[in-house]
C-alpha cells in the first residue's frame, strides 16, 4: 500500500509539470495573439495621427506661403537683414563772399551698456571719457553706477574728431550713433533771413523753408546680412544718397553785422516794440543787408520766441504814409505834367465831409516845397492830374500789392482795389500813403 501510494505520488508529480507546461504554453500563445492585436491597433492609430499631422503642416505651409508670406519675409528680414544710414549733406548757404552762413556737419551720440560694463575695472578710461565730453569724471562714474541698463546715453552732439578720440579709448559696450546737425556760424546776425532747419533736415522758417526743395538732401543706405551677434557678414545692396544744392545770397556779412548792431542800439535807445531795416544796392537792386530786432539765435531755438523769429522786413505790412509822397511827385515830373517850380494852392479843403489838410496851413507851395513840407494837400493835388487807371498801373509797376518773386522767403502783402472802385477821397488819401499797405521790402524795392 505504501509502495503504491509513493508511486502514485511520483506519477502525479510527473503529470503535473506536463499539464502546467501545456497551460503555460496556451497562456503565452494567447498573450502573443493579444499583444500583436493591440500592437497592430496602436500602430494604426499612430500612423493615422502622423498622417493627419503631416497634412495639417502641409496645409499650414500652403496657407502661410500664399497668405502670410509678406509678413513672414518681413519678420525674417528683421532678424537677419539690417541697414546703416549713409549720410549725405544738406546744401550750404553762403553770403556774397562765399562765406558759409548755414552749414551741416556730422555729430555723434555716445551710449554705454552699463548692465554689462564693469565700471570699477574701467574707471580710468571713463574718466578720460568724461574729460572729452566736458563732464565731471566723478559725477559721470557715479551716475553710471546708478544706471544699470542696456542703453544709457552719455553725450550728444559730439563732433567727429572728439568722437574718434572716444572710440579709441576702447571702453567695452561703448557705442556711437552718427547723425547730422545744422550750424549757423553767425548766430543771430542772419537768423531772420535764413531761418532754421530741424534735426531731420527739414526747413522750418526763412530761406531754409522757402528753398527747402533745393537745399534738402537724401541719405543713402547700406543694406547687409548680419550674424547672431548683429555683425555684418555680407552686403545686400548699397543705395547712394544725394547732397543738397548750395545757395549764394547777395547779403554782405560785414554790412549785415553793422546793420544788426544798429538795429539793437536803436531798439534800446527808443525803447521800441521792434525795429526793422533793409539796405539795397541802388545800381542793381541786390539786397545787401536786412533784419529786425529783437531777434534770435538759430543754434538755440528752444529759448527763442515765435514773434522774434519773424522776418518783419518782408512779413509786416503797414501804411507807408509820407514815405510814399516822393513817388507821386516823381511820376508827375517824369510824365512832364509838372516841374520843380510848379505852384500849387495848398490850403486845406474837404472831400465830402472829410478834410484834407497839413499839420500847418500853407497858402501855396511849389513842387519842391511840397516835398520839403511833406504836404498832404499838395500831393493830393498832384495825383488828381492823372486818370485813376493810370495811377493804378503806376502803383502796380512799382510793386504795390505784389510779392517779390525773386526774394527767397515769404512776404506779407495786400492787393490794392481796382481803380473803378476808387472814390475822390480814396485817390487823395492814397497819394499820401494811407488806405493801402505794403511791407518794408516792397517800399525799398519801389525806391
Amino acid at each position: 500500500i505504501y509502495h503504491m501510494s509513493i508511486k502514485n505520488v511520483f506519477q502525479n508529480i510527473e503529470k503535473k509539470p506536463k499539464e502546467d507546461k501545456e497551460k503555460l504554453d496556451l497562456k503565452v500563445k494567447k498573450s502573443k495573439e493579444t499583444f500583436f492585436k493591440r500592437y497592430i491597433k496602436r500602430d494604426k492609430v499612430i500612423l493615422a495621427f502622423l498622417v493627419v499631422l503631416f497634412m495639417s503642416l502641409f496645409l499650414r505651409g500652403i496657407y502661410m506661403n500664399y497668405y502670410d508670406s509678406e509678413f513672414l519675409n518681413a519678420e525674417l528680414n528683421k532678424r537677419i537683414i539690417n541697414n546703416k544710414t549713409l549720410y549725405s549733406t544738406r546744401g550750404t548757404i553762403y553770403d556774397n563772399n562765399k562765406t558759409p552762413i548755414a552749414m551741416t556737419y556730422q555729430v555723434s551720440k555716445i551710449s554705454l551698456n552699463t548692465y554689462h560694463l564693469n565700471i570699477d575695472k574701467h574707471t580710468d578710461k571713463l574718466k578720460e571719457l568724461a574729460i572729452l565730453i566736458n563732464e565731471n569724471p566723478e559725477k559721470l562714474i557715479s551716475d553710471l553706477k546708478k544706471e544699470k541698463k542696456n542703453y544709457v546715453i552719455v553725450a550728444k552732439n559730439i563732433d567727429l574728431p572728439t568722437n574718434n578720440k572716444i572710440v579709441n579709448l576702447k571702453i567695452p559696450t561703448l557705442n556711437y550713433e552718427l547723425s547730422q546737425k545744422r550750424y549757423y556760424p553767425m548766430g543771430e546776425v542772419y537768423s531772420q533771413i535764413i531761418g532754421f532747419a530741424d534735426s531731420y533736415g527739414q526747413g522750418i522758417e526763412g530761406i531754409e523753408l522757402s528753398k527747402n526743395e533745393l537745399l534738402k538732401n537724401t541719405n543713402g543706405k547700406d543694406i547687409y546680412i548680419q550674424d547672431g551677434n548683429k555683425q555684418p557678414i555680407a552686403s545686400v545692396e548699397t543705395i547712394k544718397g544725394t547732397n543738397g544744392k548750395d545757395i549764394e545770397l547777395t547779403i554782405d556779412t560785414t554790412i549785415q553785422t553793422i546793420l544788426n548792431d544798429e538795429l539793437k542800439n536803436t531798439y534800446e535807445k527808443f525803447k521800441a516794440d521792434n525795429v526793422s531795416a533793409v539796405l539795397i544796392d541802388a545800381k542793381n537792386g541786390d539786397i545787401i543787408a536786412m533784419g529786425s530786432y529783437p531777434t534770435f539765435d538759430p543754434n538755440n531755438i528752444s529759448v527763442s520766441k515765435q514773434e522774434d523769429r519773424k522776418n518783419r522786413v518782408a512779413l509786416d505790412i503797414f501804411e507807408p504814409g509820407s514815405t510814399f509822397k516822393p513817388f507821386i511827385v516823381a511820376k508827375a515830373l517824369s510824365d512832364g505834367k509838372i516841374n520843380k517850380d510848379t505852384m500849387f494852392n495848398t490850403r486845406p479843403y474837404t472831400i465830402g465831409k472829410f478834410p484834407v489838410r497839413d499839420t500847418h496851413v500853407y497858402e501855396q507851395l511849389t513842387t519842391t516845397g511840397i516835398i520839403q513840407k511833406s504836404s498832404n494837400v499838395g500831393t493830393s493835388k498832384i495825383i488828381a492830374k492823372d486818370p485813376r487807371k493810370e495811377v493804378h498801373e503806376f502803383f502796380s509797376d512799382i510793386g504795390v500789392g505784389h510779392r517779390m518773386k525773386q526774394i527767397p522767403f515769404y512776404q506779407g502783402s495786400r492787393k490794392i482795389k481796382s481803380a473803378d472802385k476808387w472814390g475822390d477821397l480814396d485817390v487823395a488819401v492814397m497819394s499820401f500813403g494811407y488806405s493801402w499797405e505794403m511791407n518794408l521790402l516792397q517800399l525799398a524795392r519801389a525806391y
